[in-house]
């Protein structure tokens, strides 16, 4: 875990996060239609992963493959540093962290089965489409418990004597 004291961002390293994490998000919306992108989706079968790569045409899951590689992640990396610097600053200890890195290793995962699945396209492997729909609805689980955890954080932070920028 990444302990408070060496990981506490200046003010303008936390604004250089919030900044990336916007433009990641919508270069990631600009390359690909969200309605197709397994990775926004949750528990989704095989067979509607394999729909969503039909409907994306050969280009598409082209732009897809360079989506993953050349932004997702890059923006784990982003997301991953921010989330770790808002709990830290809610929490004052890392014991929340194992989140982001659930986070982040799910999604890293999900990432492989979703190459994989391209990349073997248009052969049918139900496994690789469970694999991927378990990867992607795992880092979708740890997102809720991070909001949960964020939101507990947020109102323990601003009902406690120790309020000092938060408000």
């Amino acid at each position: 875990m990444l302990n408070n004291s060496n990981f506490l961002l200046k003010g303008s390293s936390t604004i250089l996060l919030v900044v990336l994490f916007i433009v990641f998000n919508s270069l990631m919306k600009q390359t690909m239609p969200p309605e197709l992108v397994l990775d926004l989706k949750f528990a989704y079968s095989a067979q509607e992963a394999y729909q969503s790569l039909q409907e994306m045409g050969e280009s598409r899951r082209s732009d897809y493959i360079t989506c993953l590689l050349i932004f997702d992640i890059p923006y784990m990396v982003i997301y991953s540093l921010l989330f770790i610097q808002l709990l830290n600053f809610l929490w004052k200890d890392n014991r929340f962290q194992i989140i982001c890195f659930g986070i982040l290793g799910f999604d890293l995962l999900e990432n492989v089965a979703v190459f994989i699945l391209v990349n073997i396209f248009p052969v049918y492997s139900p496994a690789f489409g469970f694999v991927a729909s378990f990867f992607t609805s795992a880092k979708w689980i740890c997102v809720g418990i991070l909001v949960l955890v964020v939101f507990v954080g947020a109102l323990k932070r601003l009902f406690s004597k120790d309020r000092r920028g938060i408000l």
